[in-house]
């Protein structure tokens, strides 16, 4: 469980993520976003909900639903996205070369987690609408 350091979610990003491409606003391969995750060493959220990632803090978020699986919350960790998704769909890294998952960031902030002293920072970010992805050329499931 994670719990509020203090220090306010912002669009202000350290300079370090700055030099990597993630400001407000920057539009982000999902893949990129995971090597800048290992990089950087912080975690990403993606949020499902565009008015729930733009108008409430990650520590909010993890207060109202902590009691909810994180599979099904509107929103989840980058790294456990890609792994799911990995395993549900053995051809999901193919499909990511066809139809580039592209994220939008929305925020940065600091969590520390249960058992911790030091404070994890954090990028949050908004996953496409279905609708806003660009599906021409990629073959059917089958």
């Amino acid at each position: 469980m994670a719990e509020p350091t203090g220090a306010e979610e912002t669009t202000v990003f350290p300079g370090e993520l700055q030099r990597s491409g993630i400001v407000p606003g920057a539009k982000i391969d999902i893949r990129d976003l995971d090597t800048v995750r290992q990089q950087q060493n912080l975690e990403i959220y993606l949020y499902f909900e565009e008015e729930l990632a733009r108008e409430s803090t990650l520590s909010e978020n993890l207060e109202e639903y902590g009691d909810v699986p994180d599979f099904e919350r509107p929103f989840i960790r980058l790294d456990a996205f890609l792994q799911f998704a990995g395993e549900s769909d053995p051809l999901f890294t193919q499909r990511l070369e066809d139809v580039p998952l592209i994220i939008e960031v929305i925020a940065y902030g600091e969590i520390v987690h249960e058992g911790r002293s030091e404070p994890t920072p954090y990028v949050k970010g908004l996953m496409p609408f279905l609708d806003e992805m660009q599906m021409d050329d990629v073959p059917a499931a089958s």
